[in-house]
């Protein structure tokens, strides 16, 4: 395949940049606050899904609708607090670099709110890699499967696209645009959960060995 037919979709959080224990913090405030049992990052990991009211409601955070809106906007506020607190997943940026390079298109679609999304593309320096980026209008991660296939919709017929993820909604997105799914082990699943949804030579635990099968393409 010609690297400049092919299109890859990037989620950002967990994917691109190492940011789990932002929200296993987060979270830990959140169910310290309301006294409920603190959450590790393996339980964390094992646990964590979309949408996320379903993923509140097994660690207790949901009592009701009213109480659900609230702690997304005392996520929200204390998210701004970390959110430029993580660093990019070692190796990322050259991987990135090479990508456009050889004439791969690359855009970065996302769960993240849009405007906070794009903030941070920016404070990381990346815009550069990407021809565009796309978070939701919202704070609960709702709606990425629609601006993936907004933007698939915009996309030339002749290219192939890749979905590079973390998580079981990258592999949903990734079928609902008819892309090939490429799930990461560094993330916010663990590798367990990943095989237990998709063939494991489609999961990769480095960013070396993403790079080497997508460079096979």
């Amino acid at each position: 395949m010609e690297k400049k037919d092919l299109v890859i979709f990037w989620d950002w959080n967990g994917t691109i940049v190492d940011d789990c224990f932002v929200f296993v913090d987060i979270l830990n405030c959140l169910l310290k606050e309301n006294n409920l049992p603190l959450i590790s990052t393996e339980q964390y990991k094992n646990t964590f899904c979309f949408p996320i009211k379903s993923f509140y409601k097994k660690i207790n955070l949901y009592k009701n609708l009213k109480f659900f809106n609230q702690i997304n906007l005392r996520f929200a506020e204390l998210y701004k607090e970390k959110m430029f607190s993580p660093l990019l997943k070692q190796n990322i940026v050259s991987f990135l670099s090479l990508l456009q390079k050889e004439g791969v298109q690359q855009y970065i679609v996302s769960a993240q709110n849009h405007k906070v999304l794009v903030d941070l593309i920016s404070y990381y320096g990346l815009s550069k890699y990407f021809i565009d980026v796309f978070g939701v209008n919202n704070h609960i991660a709702k709606g990425k499967d629609v601006v993936a296939l907004n933007l698939k919709n915009k996309i030339a017929n002749n290219k192939k696209i890749f979905f590079i993820g973390d998580t079981a909604l990258d592999l949903e997105v990734s079928n609902t645009i008819q892309a090939t799914p490429l799930l990461v082990t560094w993330g916010h699943y663990s590798k367990k959960r990943l095989v237990e949804n998709i063939n494991k030579k489609y999961v990769f635990s480095s960013v070396g060995s993403l790079k080497k099968h997508v460079l096979s393409l």
